[in-house]
């Protein structure tokens, strides 16, 4: 490893991804990550699995903003819950988007 991964610690297999959103869809997305107690790298990365796993589904289309709408706010509920039930030692998950 050489360059920026060797000084940062990172693997060699790493790359480099940058984002320019609207500060307050940063601020969110920081909100949401030290709520799950992840690095916001680590969130946006699941955050865009979970996304595409949604499209190959044919849930969403990419660009369906009312279906994006739709399912982040399941999510964040459903991450909500889930949040409260392991803090409380229940551990069901239900959702309903």
């Amino acid at each position: 490893m050489t360059g920026w991964k060797s000084s940062s610690g990172i693997s060699a297999d790493t790359a480099l991804v940058k984002l320019y959103p609207p500060e307050t869809r940063k601020e969110a997305w920081r909100v949401e990550a030290e709520e799950r107690g992840a690095l916001m790298s680590q969130y946006l990365q699941d955050l865009a699995q979970e996304a595409r796993y949604l499209r190959e589904q044919g849930q969403v289309k990419l660009g369906d903003k009312r279906k994006a709408e739709q399912y982040g706010r399941g999510l964040r509920s459903l991450s909500s819950n889930w949040i409260a039930r392991k803090l409380t030692g229940l551990f069901i998950i239900s959702a309903h988007v």
